[in-house]
């Protein structure tokens, strides 16, 4: 026997809550011990690689197990027995206090005491589980969670010795060996995978052979009798201690894990560098190479153990989604808030929530109703924004009449820019204050309440003139600030802002966009006459020292030239020419070329569409005529949008193509746009008001060109583009596009007539320069036609396939009764996706990700069925960035073709992202992301 008098000897750690395994001198009895082992057949010889001083320094017994282990379950034992408190218990030898506290901490965490260090409901059933505290609470979460059976044969693993072997001379067979019952996503489930398929050899072989099957595949058939019989034993004891049966259907991945985290809190980790993971109370620990999940790079993850031996490692290891530990573990997370705010959406005030669990993170900015924190602050916040600011969607008698009053009452204020004639904001709130009752702090419960309300008093909350009014002595006189200005034939709605700082403080002139050209800048010096006498004054103070001495006062001089002043053409000239002669000053209009006025000293422009969308807004009149010139041109003339130049061409009879072209009208000039288009069985050239219209009409009579140009080859791609019965069916029963214009989707619907101009705009145009003349036409259609059968045959497989599984979904959401939402908003993605017609509109570079995105869609179904409220949770995190999308889509002014748009794919890999993760995306996909995007795009 060679003694080394080193062994690793198992310490619980009470600071960082593991189980160590540190080599250790051995004590003097393990010496003799170790000795004793070499005679027991004969005279034997022990040789201690130690001196003898050595040997009599050393502690003469092992520090006893009470003291190097965690006490949770004494303790557990100890309440159950009513023995009292184990730090009164009068031991030989006393464990230290601190081991005591670290067994209290972990009861805590299990939820088997409570505040008073009582136990409660889960301790009791706890208590009379003859395991370890960990695996005794998976089992008594696995009754709530309905998944028995799998933590039963988890929880009995996890109490002996790991029956896989791995000898050292064979470990690499070994470990190809145990793959084949690895799990990609947790160690459980490998766990749970090795049982069943031993079983199942169990009941195939004889014993003696399957003892072989042990052998061959390195499984201890010792432990696996033990494992079993410990398995055993925890059903009887399931059976009889929690009085509940094993579930006979397999139960789900976050059922199974959220079990095993009832036992686990304090073992899961985050993943905080490249394999280093930060788990709770700082500990930094690893996944032990063992793990299926070594390379897996989970952002989460929880260990069955954390155990020390040259560095920490976690051991049966398995990927866990922080909402998980916010339920299991809700009674040790502690919640912040933060940043209350208001949502006019919703109507309700809300605050941002984080959720802290041992140190770690889970939750960061989460927003929850403010009144679920805070009722009396959120019920202020919902009068002041709500009610006071008007900042609610509230379409009530009582509303539209409150924001009328304040409206015509606050137009006074801005016109006379003063802040002294409306009500104080502490008046408007005490006003609602005294009538709403303490239990209102949101929109919803508000409307409730107001409906009942108004039946008896229409009036409650109608607010009064004399209430709002500061005083009526000092309205402003609506000829100093009128409400219109004429401009030549033009008359021009004023505004008035008082708002210093803002870009349209003072007064703004709304210019309808079709008389923008017809305007000149120097009426608009004069600005109102409640302001011109101030303006006057300023443009007197500015001049230069030499000059202004002359006139002062200013104020003096300004009521003389407003007195005199005719008011026909620029204000500078005409103030100029007016001080040179009553003072014989040389006053020049350049000494004010470069002054900033105040904001509200210059006349600020907001033009106008015909529905009153600003196009363009500012304080400088001719920058706007040059920025908006074209466009007020279009919309004054009204050319015609669809004027046909040339029609029934079955080639290229049209010259070269411009970009545009200029049309004189009878009141001026605006820009046309040429393009080709699609006439059925000839094309035309047509022009067109909107650039964007005309590239997409110009490609589709390309497309028609080519046809024309190549009707042998077409025929042949209809040979190659013909698909099956079912596949044609299911691309004909297809909708339309929800919201494309209907001349847009004429045409669209046969599969290979749409597969064909697909494969002529994936050779021949897409990704390419534009063609605008013949002799590019020709050479395109010679450099690219030799493309045509490799394509058509691969773009053809790539429709089959997709139409295959757009099959298999709709097949799959009529087979089983999913959620309404889930189903409606898969319906929603496929008509927006796979409408008819989309094979011809579609770019090919985008639907080839189409197959993954329809398995997405599958495996979001194949979850749903038993992780409904995980799915639920996705799609509402999914609708703010798809509702926005698609809305402002829909409203685009001028037509808008998504499937040419990253944005509307990007969106289609969050997707994949949120629901089909083991998908994968080709780039880094979040809602961050996202709505940095959108927040670009503006």
């Amino acid at each position: 026997m060679i003694d080394t008098g080193l062994a690793r000897i198992s310490r619980y750690s009470y600071r960082s809550k593991i189980q160590r395994l540190p080599v250790e001198r051995i004590s003097q009895a393990s010496a003799k011990q170790r000795s004793g082992r070499c005679g027991r057949l004969g005279p034997g010889v022990c040789i201690r690689l130690y001196s003898e001083d050595d040997f009599e320094s050393r502690l003469q017994f092992t520090d006893p197990e009470i003291q190097r282990t965690n006490l949770a379950s004494v303790i557990l034992q100890m309440k159950s027995l009513g023995l009292g408190n184990l730090e009164d218990f009068p031991f030989m030898e006393a464990p230290d206090p601190r081991m005591v506290r670290a067994g209290v901490k972990l009861l805590e965490e299990l939820n088997a005491i409570d505040s008073r260090k009582g136990l409660t409901g889960i301790g009791r059933d706890l208590a009379r589980i003859p395991l370890d505290p960990r695996l005794g609470r998976m089992l008594i979460a696995s009754r709530e969670e309905r998944c028995i059976a799998e933590i039963a044969i988890i929880a009995s693993a996890l109490s002996l010795q790991d029956p896989r072997e791995r000898p050292a001379e064979k470990a690499q067979v070994a470990d190809e060996r145990h793959r084949v019952y690895q799990d990609k996503e947790s160690d459980f489930v490998g766990i749970v995978n090795l049982w069943k398929a031993l079983e199942e050899k169990k009941k195939e072989l004889s014993n003696s052979k399957f003892r072989i099957h042990c052998r061959e595949n390195f499984i201890s058939f010792v432990r696996w009798r033990e494992w079993r019989d410990i398995h055993r034993q925890l059903m009887q004891l399931v059976e009889r201690e929690l009085g509940a049966r094993a579930n006979e259907v397999d139960a789900g991945y976050e059922a199974v894990h959220k079990a095993l985290l009832a036992g686990l809190l304090s073992n899961v980790g985050f993943r905080n560098d490249q394999s280093e993971y930060l788990g709770a109370r700082n500990l930094k620990f690893f996944i032990h190479p063992g793990s299926g999940l070594f390379n897996a790079r989970s952002k989460w993850i929880m260990a069955a153990e954390q155990v020390e031996t040259g560095r920490v490692y976690g051991r049966n290891v398995a990927k866990i989604q922080p909402e998980w530990i916010e339920e299991v573990g809700v009674h040790l997370v502690k919640l912040q808030h933060f940043e209350p705010h208001w949502q006019k959406r919703q109507g309700r005030a809300a605050i941002h929530e984080s959720s802290v669990f041992f140190g770690l993170t889970l939750q960061k900015r989460r927003k929850i109703p403010y009144e679920r924190i805070d009722l009396p602050a959120a019920r202020e916040m919902f009068i002041r924004c709500a009610l006071v600011e008007q900042n609610f969607n509230c379409k009530a008698a009582f509303f539209k009449h409150n924001r009328e009053l304040l409206e015509s009452l606050g137009d006074q204020q801005h016109k006379g820019r003063r802040g002294d004639l409306v009500a104080d904001e502490e008046i408007l709130f005490r006003f609602f204050d005294e009538r709403l009752p303490d239990s209102v702090a949101n929109g919803a419960d508000f409307d409730r309440w107001r409906r009942k309300m108004e039946k008896t008093d229409p009036e409650l909350l109608k607010l009064k003139k004399e209430l709002v009014f500061g005083s009526s002595e000092n309205l402003v006189d609506e000829e100093q600030y009128p409400d219109h200005m004429v401009s030549g034939s033009a008359k021009l709605q004023l505004d008035y802002r008082f708002e210093p700082g803002h870009p349209e403080d003072g007064v703004t002139a709304v210019i309808p966009v079709h008389q923008l050209n017809q305007l000149s800048a120097d009426v608009f010096e004069w600005l109102v006459p409640g302001l011109l006498k101030e303006k006057v004054i300023t443009l007197i103070r500015v001049l230069p020292k030499s000059v202004r001495r002359n006139f002062v006062p200013a104020a003096e001089y300004a009521d003389r030239f407003l007195a005199s002043a005719e008011r026909k053409g620029s204000l500078t000239v005409e103030l100029a020419n007016f001080l040179c002669a009553i003072r014989s000053s040389e006053v020049s209009v350049r000494s004010w070329s470069d002054i900033a006025f105040s904001g509200y000293l210059r006349m600020h422009f907001r033009v106008v569409d015909g529905t009153g969308v600003t196009v363009g807004s500012g304080r400088q009149l001719e920058r706007l005529q040059i920025q908006l010139g074209d466009h007020s041109s279009a919309v004054f003339h009204q050319i015609a949008k669809q004027e046909t130049l040339k029609s029934g061409c079955t080639r290229w009879d049209f010259g070269e193509i411009p970009r545009s072209q200029v049309l004189s009208g009878m009141k001026g000039e605006t820009v046309a746009f040429p393009a080709l288009v699609d006439e059925g069985v000839t094309v035309g050239l047509q022009l067109f008001d909107s650039e964007e219209l005309a590239n997409a009409t110009q490609e589709a009579g390309l497309v028609k060109l080519v046809m024309l140009r190549m009707h042998r080859e077409i025929k042949f791609l209809k040979t190659i583009t013909r698909g099956t019965l079912p596949i044609t069916r299911c691309y004909e029963r297809r909708e339309a596009h929800p919201f494309m214009e209907s001349d847009m989707a004429a045409g669209y619907g046969a599969l290979n007539l749409d597969l064909i101009q697909r494969i002529i705009r994936t050779v021949f145009f897409e990704g390419k320069p534009e063609i605008r003349t013949e002799s590019a036409f020709d050479e395109r259609i010679s450099g690219e036609k030799h493309r045509l059968v490799e394509t058509a045959e691969s773009l053809s497989q790539l429709a089959w396939n997709i139409l295959d599984l757009l099959n298999q979904v709709e097949e799959r959401l009529r087979g089983c009764p999913f959620n309404p939402v889930i189903v409606a908003d898969i319906r929603e993605q496929l008509s927006l996706m796979v409408y008819k017609g989309f094979i011809a509109r579609t770019p090919s570079s985008a639907m080839r990700s189409f197959p993954r995105y329809l398995k997405a869609i599958l495996h979001r179904l194949e979850k749903a069925v038993s992780h409904e409220s995980r799915d639920l949770q996705a799609t509402w995190q999914l609708a703010p960035v798809w509702s926005s999308y698609w809305n402002w889509a829909k409203g685009y002014p001028r037509v808008f073709f998504p499937e040419l748009d990253d944005y509307r794919w990007t969106i289609e890999e969050y997707r994949v992202s949120l629901f089909a993760q083991s998908l994968k995306t080709p780039y880094p996909v979040s809602r961050k992301r996202l709505e940095k995007i959108w927040a670009q795009r503006g």
